[in-house]
């Protein structure tokens, strides 16, 4: 716990954060949507890490970056077991930038499906979350996601099918007295990894789509 406190601390200290200014951009514009997806894809995206029997929580911090956006999201998050197939998921994340303050929270759920002596192979992740940005943009974003987690030579690997959907209220584009929301989905191919890190387990992975991509990287410890 000590060292998920400690890299908390270190990322909020030097990271360089995302903002989402919409002073600039117009309705219906490739960078007005590029943010919007980023903004859906973070809210509902949280690695998946497995949790002995022994340990109920696992407990974690993750930096989200976007491939069309400048700096990153910090994020909070935590997992807790409450049977042999299911967990409940949230991550909430608060910073400031010159613009205002960003403020996200989300919730979900992972399930494995099949028997206790007999787990599917593959993990179903359904996740939501909101996102309140410098008091002139609102998101919601919901995903769906399967996961499997296959071994190459050793390394454990992540594959997943995700699917995101997000419902904006732009109401801080300059020049708009009464914007219309906006609803954009993005389908996407999740690949990632995980390796021991100082006794902790990091998760890089990195979300492809056809509109956008999105990498992230986690460091998490269970309890």
């Amino acid at each position: 716990m000590r060292r998920i406190v400690i890299l908390c601390l270190v990322t909020q200290t030097f990271g360089q954060w995302s903002s989402f200014s919409l002073s600039g951009l117009k309705l219906g514009d490739k960078k007005s949507e590029q943010l919007y997806r980023y903004g859906g894809l973070t809210t509902a995206h949280q690695s998946t890490i497995e949790i002995p029997n022994e340990r109920r929580i696992a407990l974690g911090a993750t930096m989200n970056k976007g491939f069309s956006n400048s700096g990153m999201i910090p994020i909070i998050h935590g997992e807790i077991k409450v049977s042999w197939n299911l967990s409940l998921r949230g991550r909430v994340a608060s910073y400031g930038a010159s613009e205002g303050v960003v403020q996200l929270y989300g919730w979900g759920m992972s399930l494995t499906p099949g028997k206790e002596d007999e787990p599917s192979k593959w993990i179903v992740l359904l996740d939501a979350g909101r996102l309140n940005a410098h008091d002139q943009l609102y998101l919601t974003g919901l995903q769906f996601m399967g996961k499997r987690i296959v071994e190459w030579k050793g390394i454990p690997i992540q594959i997943g099918l995700g699917l995101n959907k997000v419902d904006v209220n732009p109401f801080g584009i300059a020049g708009e007295d009464s914007p219309s929301k906006v609803k954009l989905q993005t389908n996407f191919l999740n690949v990632g990894t995980s390796f021991n890190l100082f006794g902790l387990k990091a998760i890089p992975e990195l979300c492809i789509g056809a509109n956008y991509n999105l990498i992230s990287i986690s460091i998490m410890d269970t309890f």
